[in-house]
């Protein structure tokens, strides 16, 4: 005779199953945000600037009107002009000016292709000088 057990009663069926699965935004999948850079870019602009007094305020935008759209067009980029003041001197280069040259910096550095390239190059530099100080 066989061995084994047996139910006195069938397990109940489940007509349905319901479960809500909530996704929580981390701090690692938030967009970075946008400002992070401007000191950086101030900091660059404000050499170049000084090095380069007569370049930087001999640019001058033939249609200011197209800068100004840019800007508007980017303006979640955009480096505000009372920080960018404190950085940068008039009689360096032209306010609106470094305000568009430091917009073009930050949307450089926010985009995630750039990023990512800046990421895999510092990640191959570790790596190369790990190897040569061995």
């Amino acid at each position: 005779m066989k061995k084994g057990f047996l139910l006195s009663k069938s397990a109940p069926k489940i007509a349905s199953t319901s479960s809500t699965t909530q996704v929580t935004p981390t701090s690692a999948s938030e967009s970075p945000p946008l400002d992070r850079f401007h000191d950086v870019i101030l900091n660059f602009l404000s050499r170049e600037t000084k090095k380069n007094p007569e370049l930087f305020s001999s640019i001058i935008a033939p249609d200011p009107s197209a800068i100004h759209e840019f800007l508007y067009n980017h303006k979640d980029q955009v480096i505000p002009m009372e920080q960018l003041s404190q950085h940068i001197s008039e009689y360096h280069c032209y306010h609106t000016i470094a305000q568009f040259f430091a917009t073009i910096f930050n949307r450089f550095l926010l985009d995630d292709e750039n990023q990512a390239r800046i990421l895999l190059d510092s990640e191959i530099r570790r790596e190369w000088e790990a190897y040569a100080n061995k």
